[in-house]
């Protein structure tokens, strides 16, 4: 017996979040209203299992029992899918309720994922955490996407944060880089967490906040991809189990808004595209004046709601069509 669909890809290159879990998002719509289910190939050097860099099921593993007939296969193409059937002619827009559950309905994480979520967590019974993300690496060199942000600034907010909301306990922070890290535990007035993890070391002196660094997910060993993935899925995880989030603009951290829809969370700076689900995730406002110019600054270029709104139709018109 075989599958009846495959679902393959070429060799993605980006993020995880950014593509391969945002396109494999995009086109299951088009599984659910077709009735699809299928095997899943989906390459990527930077995170899928040597030899054959599939991320399925180390880094993602199906939630159901494919479809099955004496025929051969058919081979359906990732990238042709999510350009026929997702974005732009569909968004989910403000809707992570039903990104969770169509999520969900296919697909599951590692155990050994999960696990290390809810052990993190065990150790802070009753805390009251707030969520801090500071992508780095390439991101603050990133002007097509969104705008530079230091980190004194991301910390001076998230200061505001806390005195705003005068109820949190902890701050777990996610970041790709170790020196946040360390900033961060000085500057917070609560303690600050972290998952244990490979991080980038200190920028090079040549290199500085506001410019290019390669990211995390390049430049390591083959046989670290899984581990790589399996980090990036616990901090996205454990940013979505706290109280509050305050991100820099991240697929990662964009993604704790799926795994939690009733989430609490803001965005630093502006998004300048209109991919979910970043881009329906508020920016932050604070009634501190001078930090508001700051921020307002960072947030420059940030589509508004009705525009993303009118740039694609829902989901959920697609699914009762």
């Amino acid at each position: 017996m075989n599958a009846t669909h495959i679902i393959k890809s070429e060799y993605l290159i980006h993020g995880l979040f950014g593509q391969l879990f945002s396109w494999c998002l995009e086109v299951l719509p088009y599984l659910e209203k077709h009735g699809i289910k299928p095997e899943w190939h989906l390459l990527s050097r930077n995170y899928g299992k040597p030899p054959g860099f599939n991320i399925f099921p180390e880094i993602l593993r199906i939630n159901y029992l494919p479809t099955e007939h004496m025929e051969a296969s058919e081979i359906l193409s990732l990238e042709d899918l999510k350009h026929r059937e997702g974005h732009p002619s569909y968004s989910f827009q403000s809707d992570f309720a039903l990104a969770n559950r169509l999520f969900n309905r296919y697909f599951r994480l590692p155990d050994e994922v999960i696990n290390a979520v809810e052990a993190f967590f065990l150790t802070y019974p009753g805390q009251r955490i707030l969520g801090l993300h500071y992508r780095g690496t390439d991101k603050p060199g990133s002007t097509i996407e969104t705008n530079p942000i230091t980190t004194d600034l991301t910390l001076r907010a998230a200061c505001d944060l806390l005195e705003k909301k005068g109820d949190i306990d902890l701050v777990f922070v996610a970041s790709d880089e170790e020196s946040f890290l360390a900033k961060a535990s000085k500057a917070l007035p609560v303690p600050v967490i972290s998952f244990q993890q490979r991080r980038k070391a200190n920028r090079p002196k040549d290199i500085s906040e506001t410019t290019f660094n390669e990211p995390l997910f390049r430049g390591h060993e083959e046989a670290e991809n899984t581990r790589i993935g399996q980090c990036a899925l616990i901090d996205s995880l454990l940013l979505s189990r706290c109280h509050y989030l305050l991100k820099s603009q991240s697929a990662l951290s964009g993604w704790s808004k799926i795994w939690n829809p009733q989430l609490e969370a803001y965005r630093l700076a502006a998004f300048k595209q209109d991919w979910f689900p970043d881009a329906f995730i508020p920016l932050y406002k604070t009634d501190n004046s001078e930090l508001n110019a700051e921020l307002m600054t960072v947030q420059d270029g940030e589509i508004s709601l009705l525009q993303k709104l009118k740039s694609s139709l829902p989901v959920s018109e697609y699914l009762t069509k």
